[in-house]
C-alpha cells in the first residue's frame, strides 16, 4: 500500500510535467533512501517547479528554501545567534520554551511576577552565557530543503552546509545540534571547473550530492501542445490529490532498508561500475550509493533476475539506464557515455 501511495504521487506529480519522469523518479530515491539529489539544468526547464510539486505532497514535512547568491550568510541557512543567550543573568528564547518540566510552575508563574523574576534568575543561574541559535524556519528544524544555485555557497558557509549535506549536523559557537533532514534537493544551470583552483573548493559540495540528473527543454512536441492544452484548461491552481505522510515516508524508508539484494545483482552491478570507469571515476562510496538505491527497484526473492527488477512500477513506461548515471559524473557530457555504455540499459 505503501508503495502505491508513492507511484501514486509520483503519477500526479508527472501530469503536471512534460518529460520530467527521471527526475521525478530520482526525487522518491532520495527520499525513500534519504540521499541528496543534484539537479543540473538550463533555467526554464521546470526544476524548481518539479521539486516544490513533489515536495507538497509530504504532508507533516517542515520545508525549507533558498535561492543561493555570493551574499548569503550562515544566518540565513541554520539562523541566527540568541544575543540574549550571551548576557549574564539572561535567559535564552529556547529555554523558555523547552523547559517542559516545569509547566505547573508557568501556570503559577503567571499570576506572580515577582515569582516569574525569581523563576527566569533560577534559569539564568544553569544556562546564562551559553550561545544560542535561533534555529525556526531554518534547516536545522527542517524535513526537506531546496537550495537553488547552490554553487553560488560561498567560504563563509560552505563548511557548514558540508557537514549539514553528509553528516546531518550543525555546530555553531560550540553548539550542535542534530538535523532532521531526509533529503537536500539542489539546482544549477553548471557545474564548476573543477580543475580551476578558484572552482575546485566547490568539488566537496558536489560530491554531498549522492544522486544527479540532468534536465533538457521539452523535446516532444505533442507533449508541449498536451502542456500548453492542459494549462489553458486550467480554471484555478491544481489541486493536491495523492499526498504522503512524513510518518509513511519514514515507513517506506524502514521498508527500502529492509529489502535483501541478491548476489547476482550485486554481480550486475559491480560489473557496471568496472566497465564505466573509462569514462568516469567511481569511489568505493558509489558502489555503496548505488546499492543504496537498488533496493528502492528490486523488491523480490533472492532467486530473482534482472527482470525482476524492471517489473517494479517505476520502471515500466520509459527507458531506463543503470543507477550508474544517477550515482557519479562530474561533467554532463559524462552521462552521455554512460547511457550508451550501459548494461543496464531497457
Amino acid at each position: 500500500m505503501l508503495n502505491d501511495k508513492m507511484i501514486d504521487v509520483m503519477c500526479e506529480v508527472g501530469q503536471e510535467l512534460a518529460e520530467r519522469g527521471d527526475l521525478i523518479e530520482k526525487m522518491a530515491i532520495a527520499l525513500l533512501t534519504g540521499k541528496n539529489l543534484f539537479i543540473l539544468g538550463d533555467t526554464g526547464q521546470a526544476k524548481s517547479q518539479a521539486i516544490n510539486l513533489f515536495r507538497k505532497r509530504i504532508t507533516g514535512a517542515k520545508q525549507f528554501e533558498r535561492l543561493l547568491s555570493k551574499q548569503t550568510d550562515e544566518e540565513q541557512l541554520f539562523g541566527r545567534l540568541d544575543l540574549g543567550s550571551l548576557i549574564p543573568g539572561n535567559v535564552a528564547k529556547a529555554d523558555f520554551e523547552t523547559d517542559s518540566d516545569e509547566q505547573d510552575k508557568w501556570r503559577l508563574l503567571d499570576e506572580s511576577t515577582q515569582r516569574l523574576e525569581a523563576y527566569r534568575k533560577t534559569l539564568a543561574a544553569l544556562h546564562g552565557g551559553d550561545p544560542r541559535v535561533i534555529t525556526t524556519g531554518k534547516i536545522p528544524e527542517s524535513h526537506i530543503c531546496f537550495i537553488d544555485e547552490v554553487f553560488k555557497a560561498n567560504d563563509g558557509i560552505l563548511n557548514a552546509l558540508l557537514t549539514a549535506l553528509n553528516e546531518r549536523r550543525y555546530t555553531n559557537e560550540g553548539y550542535t545540534v542534530d538535523i532532521p533532514v531526509i533529503s537536500f534537493f539542489a539546482a544549477s544551470n553548471e557545474i564548476p571547473n573543477f580543475s580551476d583552483p578558484a572552482e575546485s573548493i566547490l568539488r566537496p559540495l558536489y560530491d554531498r550530492f549522492e544522486l544527479k540528473v540532468v534536465t533538457r527543454y521539452v523535446e516532444d512536441k505533442q507533449a508541449r501542445l498536451d502542456m500548453l492544452s492542459k494549462i489553458q484548461r486550467r480554471s484555478s491552481a491544481p489541486g493536491t490529490g495523492a499526498v504522503i505522510t512524513l510518518d509513511e515516508l519514514y515507513a517506506m524508508q524502514a521498508e527500502v532498508r529492509a529489502v535483501i539484494v541478491p548476489d547476482s545483482i550485486n554481480e550486475l552491478m559491480d560489473d557496471i561500475l568496472c566497465r564505466h570507469t573509462q569514462y568516469s571515476f567511481f569511489s568505493d562510496a558509489t558502489v555503496i550509493q548505488c546499492e543504496t538505491e537498488m533496493r528502492c527497484f528490486y523488491g523480490g526473492d533472492s532467486d530473482e533476475t534482472l527482470r525482476s527488477v524492471r517489473k517494479n512500477p517505476a520502471w515500466q513506461g520509459r527507458r531506463r539506464s543503470s543507477t550508474v548515471r544517477s550515482c557519479r559524473w562530474f561533467r554532463s557530457d559524462q552521462i552521455h557515455c554512460l547511457g550508451r555504455n550501459c548494461l543496464f540499459s531497457a
